[in-house]
C-alpha cells in the first residue's frame, strides 16, 4: 500500500511539473529544495511529493485584485469573490484555495494532490486546456 501511494504521488508531481513547464504563464514551487525523506516502512529514501502544490500565475493580468463584492452568479470561496490566480483557475474548472488565505499574494493558489487519480487527470486536462487556450 505504501509503495502504491508513493508511486501515485510521484506520478502526480511528475505530470504536474511537466504540464506547468510547458508554459511560461504558470510556475510551481520548487520541490527540489525540499529534503528527500526516509520511509521506514519501505526502507528507502523517497523524493519529496507534498500533498499540496503551490501554483503561481506569472502574468500580471492573472493576478488582478478582487472587486469589493461578488456579482450574482460569480464564483466565490467562503463567500468572498475569487480573484487573481484562483479566479483564472476556477474559470478553467480547476479548484483550489486562493493563496491569500495562506498569506500568499493573489498570484498564488494551492492545489490539493490528495485526490483520486481520475480527479487529478481531470485537473491536468483542464490545466492543459488553459495553457493551450491562451
Amino acid at each position: 500500500m505504501f509503495q502504491w501511494a508513493s508511486d501515485k504521488m510521484q506520478y502526480k508531481w511528475r505530470t504536474l511539473k511537466e504540464v506547468v513547464a510547458s508554459s511560461d504563464r504558470f510556475s510551481l514551487e520548487d520541490t527540489e529544495l525540499l529534503p528527500a525523506g526516509r520511509c521506514a516502512f519501505m526502507k528507502k529514501t523517497l523524493p519529496p511529493s507534498p500533498a499540496y502544490a503551490w501554483i503561481k500565475c506569472n502574468k500580471d493580468e492573472d493576478a488582478a485584485p478582487c472587486a469589493s463584492s461578488a456579482a450574482s452568479g460569480e464564483a466565490t470561496y467562503r463567500g468572498l469573490p475569487l480573484c487573481g490566480c484562483a479566479k483564472v483557475m476556477r474559470d478553467a474548472g480547476i479548484i483550489g484555495v486562493p493563496g491569500k488565505y495562506y498569506g500568499m499574494p493573489l498570484s498564488h493558489m494551492r492545489i490539493e494532490l490528495l485526490q483520486r487519480v481520475e480527479d487529478f487527470d481531470t485537473l491536468i486536462g483542464n490545466l492543459r486546456s488553459l495553457i493551450g487556450g491562451r
